[in-house]
């Protein structure tokens, strides 16, 4: 039996239904990953705005200095409402670094004072389609009637805005979790991951499915456990925003490797159906600790 080690993550591909033979390996070209041309949430372009000095000097020196995915936020969410007013001058930047999460931290703040300049972010068609996504979650977290009407009013968007209001009147769980989760499924054993963070570090991984919300993303996640039987279990979900070369914004599931010719010979195998994982390269920005397969390991 095929022992999979890997680190798995989600990239838009077609489901996992189905359950019969392997069929023979496509001779096609693999789908290319949508790179953005915006900045990730972790990645500073150039001459980028950055918020710093006055009352709250430290706190923004905190928030831009932290290195954890999991720590950026939380300068901001600790400093409270009191802290809103800066957030909100400095999230109308639309070069500001790191700004995503500061939108996402008028969320978990809760301050009503935020909502006109939520609002206005949202309603800014010109602003990215996952910025605006990120304005409606805060949106919701602080004032969930509101947030659910706005929901309502972008329902049919066919972008990430749509997306997102429809986890908001599907009362999507994931809408209310802290911004950066630890890797992977909290609830999946980590025993044999590496805990070396490898931030910093390129390596191939073998791209799955790519989802707008964690329970969506997990559903997909169980969809390839059934499918794949015990060959499954080292599979994972994360952040596409962790890694630079991943378009952000999503839920993924992938499989990391050290070797190239590994991670390719693994997306043969793992072809199912209509289900077509296949290979890109990417560096990890965050210091959450995941499991690389070494080149040469035995599976």
């Amino acid at each position: 039996m095929r022992v999979v080690i890997g680190f798995l993550v989600v990239l838009l591909l077609a489901g996992c239904a189905g359950s019969s033979p392997r069929p023979p390996t496509s001779t096609s070209s693999p789908p290319p990953v949508t790179v953005v041309a915006t900045p990730s949430k972790t990645t500073p372009g150039e001459n980028q705005y950055r918020a710093s000095g006055g009352r709250f000097g430290t706190v923004w020196d905190a928030f831009y200095g932290a290195q954890s995915e999991t720590d950026i936020d939380d300068p901001l969410i600790a400093a409270g409402k009191s802290m809103t007013p800066e957030i909100c001058a400095a999230v109308v930047h639309p070069d500001m670094e790191r700004r995503r999460y500061a939108i996402g931290a008028l969320g978990f703040i809760g301050d009503a004072a935020a909502l006109p300049t939520l609002e206005g972010i949202l309603a800014t068609t010109s602003e990215p389609d996952y910025v605006r996504a990120d304005a409606l979650r805060s949106i919701y977290q602080i004032d969930a009637a509101r947030g659910t009407g706005l929901a309502q009013q972008h329902k049919g968007a066919t972008d990430m805005v749509g997306e997102t209001a429809q986890a908001v009147l599907n009362r999507d769980p994931s809408l209310t979790e802290p911004t950066v989760e630890s890797n992977g499924d909290p609830g999946a054993d980590t025993s044999e991951q590496s805990p070396a963070s490898h931030q910093g570090e390129s390596f191939y991984v073998v791209i799955c499915e790519s989802t707008d919300s964690k329970t969506q993303a997990q559903k997909r996640l169980d969809d390839l456990n059934a499918l794949l039987g015990d060959t499954g279990g080292g599979f994972f979900i994360d952040k596409s925003d962790h890694y630079e070369g991943m378009r952000p914004g999503w839920w993924v599931v992938f499989s990391a490797y050290e070797n190239k010719s590994d991670a390719d010979a693994d997306a043969k195998w793992f072809t199912r159906g209509s289900f077509e994982p296949y290979v890109k390269h990417v560096k990890k920005l965050c210091a959450d600790p995941i499991d690389i397969v070494p080149a040469g390991r035995d599976f």
